[in-house]
């Protein structure tokens, strides 16, 4: 049997350029019209806040190494620089995709709880519409 050289940077994915592929295919599922509206909302929802985590933690940890001189590559063999120039071409696509999304040019809006004919529903906002008319004495804070 062959052996494997398993330091060969070809071997492995790049982890932040792995999670933005995650976050296209989430996007994928928010553009299929076979997909509820709510279902839709929900995945742009969820693809909103993997690009917040995504900045935030993996892109700005990048920009951090770069700050301080790092030129150590991964296992995948990319030095920072190159993730962060992999990421610029990745990215504008993706935001790109998201805006074309057949979901962003509905309306949702919500409707009368009482007509969905669930009782839980019903008592939850009979129970939100009770609380809201019990304001305290400060800065209209509730007090039930």
């Amino acid at each position: 049997m062959k052996d494997i050289d398993l330091t060969n940077p070809e071997l492995f994915v790049n982890r932040e350029l792995s999670l933005l592929e995650f976050n296209r295919r989430v996007l994928e599922q928010a553009k299929d019209d076979a997909t509820p509206l709510l279902e839709r909302l929900r995945f742009l929802c969820i693809s909103s806040r993997n690009l917040d985590e995504f900045f935030e933690v993996r892109a700005s940890g990048i920009k951090q190494q770069i700050d301080l001189g790092a030129l150590t590559t991964g296992p995948d063999g990319l030095t920072p620089h190159e993730q962060l120039a992999r990421i610029s071409t990745v990215l504008p696509a993706e935001i790109a995709s998201s805006q074309s999304s057949s979901c962003s040019r509905h309306t949702v809006r919500p409707g009368d709880p009482s007509e969905t004919g669930h009782p839980r529903v019903s008592n939850l906002h009979r129970m939100a519409v009770s609380a809201s008319d019990c304001r305290g004495p400060r800065m209209n804070h509730r007090v039930c």
